[in-house]
């Protein structure tokens, strides 16, 4: 094994990072029309819903959900889980409707 390269040997890496983050025009005019809307959240009206199907399909899953940080993740889940098991075991009726989108 070659010797490390802290430790004087070569380096694997002789390239620099590409710059970060990599966006263009498309990317700059949907952030634009995200924060001028002033829907950030999981508002009707948003893009994070269809965010969340394109991250779906794209994943092969049947939903996603998009959180604000990986902080929020534990939370999130342990929520869900126990609105599921709720769910599961509760003799209540529950009703869904779609809520169309904002326009």
């Amino acid at each position: 094994m070659s010797q490390l390269a802290l430790l004087g040997g070569p380096k694997t890496k002789t390239k620099a990072f590409p710059v970060w983050p990599q966006f263009d025009d498309a990317e700059r005019t949907a952030l634009t029309n995200v924060l001028e809307s002033r829907l950030w959240w999981r508002t009707p009206g948003s893009r994070t819903l269809a965010f969340e199907q394109a991250f779906a399909i794209f994943h092969g899953a049947n939903h996603a959900i998009a959180v604000t940080g990986t902080s929020v993740v534990p939370g999130t889940c342990l929520e869900r889980s126990l609105i599921l098991r709720e769910l599961a075991t509760s003799s209540w009726r529950v009703e869904t409707r779609q809520v169309p989108p904002n326009t």
